[in-house]
């Protein structure tokens, strides 16, 4: 993605948000970084932490520099320096930033592989069976984008405009990256450069097909949260309120769960939710039909 394509996504979103005169809706549409509110989204849980999800009722977002690859948050691990040669630190800007990865991606063997992994932090995936005698499980919930959103907007906060925004990732070259970290304004008061800069990941990761969601946590003179209904901390996690009955609309188990673990997880979801439960079918064998027609038939 050319720098001239990222300045014509921000021209957009500035004009979107000077449109919005502060009403909700609007601000939330304007927030949405080359996505659409309809559009289907999909994100992987270890089962440990769907089940956390549902009964907390929050999802959880964390600091982009606990994510595991080294070219994420690539604007805040550069180094900076005045003209005099002065180092420059962005620690403080680069906390104030909390993300949480979704994909428009519906059926994936690397994602399902990827996030069935980190169940075990000391295992990859072909070892974990090895280790553990079973699968690690993992489940993947539905939702869409506007749904998503509308979650996670809190027009309580009276700085929403500049805290709450969602995009597609874009899978960028390394040429491209230096080209962004070279002209990117890191201290655009709009917020979009700082959000836009963590939605670019290396294209080698591209099947990924990644959207993220972006909190930018207001500065200390904010003042008084009393009023906030998603309240916010110095921790390295952020939550925020939802109600999985309305939010999902599917949960989609591993393709590698056991019958007797998947009927287990489905009795225990369906006690409390009204969500369409199933298995991935990714691996289950095929069942074409060819019909041959015979157009002729010789006796001999």
């Amino acid at each position: 993605m050319s720098f001239s394509e990222f300045e014509g996504l921000r021209i957009k979103h500035l004009a979107a948000v000077q449109l919005a005169e502060n009403k909700v809706e609007d601000c939330r549409s304007a927030n949405l970084i080359d996505l659409t509110p309809d559009t289907p989204i999909y994100r992987i849980f270890p089962i440990d932490r769907l089940l956390s999800t549902l009964n907390n009722k929050k999802l959880c977002l964390v600091r982009p520099k606990l994510w595991d690859d080294p070219f994420e948050n690539v604007l805040f691990k550069s180094k900076m320096f005045f003209n005099n040669g002065r180092y420059i630190s962005l620690n403080k800007i680069r906390d104030q930033f909390y993300g949480q990865c979704w994909s428009l991606k519906k059926e994936c063997d690397g994602l399902w592989r990827n996030y069935t992994s980190n169940s075990c932090k000391g295992c990859d995936f072909d070892d974990f069976k090895k280790r553990h005698g079973h699968t690690p499980v993992s489940a993947k919930v539905k939702t869409t984008v506007g749904k998503l959103m509308e979650a996670f907007y809190d027009d309580t906060n009276t700085e929403s405009v500049c805290s709450y925004f969602m995009g597609k990732v874009k899978y960028c070259s390394m040429v491209e990256i230096a080209d962004f970290l070279e002209k990117v304004d890191i201290l655009d008061t709009s917020n979009f450069s700082q959000v836009f800069s963590l939605l670019i990941k290396r294209d080698s990761f591209s099947y990924e097909e990644e959207v993220r969601l972006i909190f930018s946590k207001p500065g200390d003179d904010y003042g008084s949260l009393a009023n906030v209904k998603n309240q916010w901390n110095n921790s390295d996690l952020f939550e925020f309120s939802v109600d999985p009955n309305t939010l999902f609309d599917e949960i989609e188990f591993d393709p590698w769960i056991d019958d007797a673990s998947y009927d287990s997880f489905t009795q225990q979801i369906g006690q409390n939710y009204n969500v369409n439960v199933c298995k991935s079918r990714l691996y289950e064998d095929p069942s074409f039909v060819k019909i041959l027609k015979v157009k002729k038939i010789v006796l001999l």
